[in-house]
């Protein structure tokens, strides 16, 4: 399935009208015939390296996609769809995922954005505890790649999931939170005030 779905992948930016029909066609039955297969799959596209720009940012795009929508409505439900998928499943996505930060060429970060997505469907059901940490030392450690923390504080401004992550940051985080601040201020993510609240 690897090698066809990089190919499907490129189709969906493809100019011609038929094989982006095609391509998106394949997608949504890939999707419908396995949700759960489809997204690891997805994921392992891209987390490759290997891959072209192209197939990692269609891969995330359309992890994104089955994860959040901007309707309300549909939000839960894709959120709940993912609580349901198997937990060997989730687990190699998540991991996937995180192994995606930093080693992107384009913005915003793919892997951001879908870990916002994941976060805000697991954190307030108590999974995933591990999350927060693994941002907040991606972003404070010195010898970090500046792509890996800049991935990781888009990760931290996505949607609603900074909300989660604020009522749950323990204070023995204080200088990380500077340091967050500080880049958030940088950077103009549009949710800064909220780290304002904590001062």
């Amino acid at each position: 399935m690897d090698v066809s779905l990089s190919t499907i992948l490129e189709a969906t930016i493809s100019n011609d009208k038929n094989q982006l029909q095609n391509a998106q066609r394949y997608l949504e039955d890939a999707a419908a015939k396995n949700l759960s297969l489809f997204l690891l799959e997805l994921s392992k596209e891209l987390v490759d390296q290997t891959k072209s720009g192209i197939v990692r940012m269609a891969a995330g795009l359309q992890l994104k996609n089955y994860l959040t929508s901007k309707d309300e409505s549909l939000r839960f439900e894709f959120r709940q769809r993912w609580l349901a998928a198997e937990e060997h499943v989730r687990v190699q996505v998540k991991s996937n995922i995180l192994q995606t930060l930093g080693t992107e060429q384009f913005r915003p970060s793919s892997a951001a954005q879908v870990i916002a997505a994941i976060g805000c469907a697991e954190l307030p059901e108590g999974q995933w505890p591990e999350l927060i940490n693994s941002l907040l030392g991606f972003i404070t450690v010195n010898s970090h790649s500046e792509n890996l923390k800049e991935a990781s504080l888009e990760a931290l401004g996505e949607d609603f999931l900074l909300f989660i992550i604020l009522a749950k940051l323990s204070v023995h985080f204080t200088n990380g939170l500077d340091y967050i601040y500080f880049h958030i201020h940088h950077h103009r993510f549009r949710d800064v005030h909220y780290f304002r609240a904590l001062e």
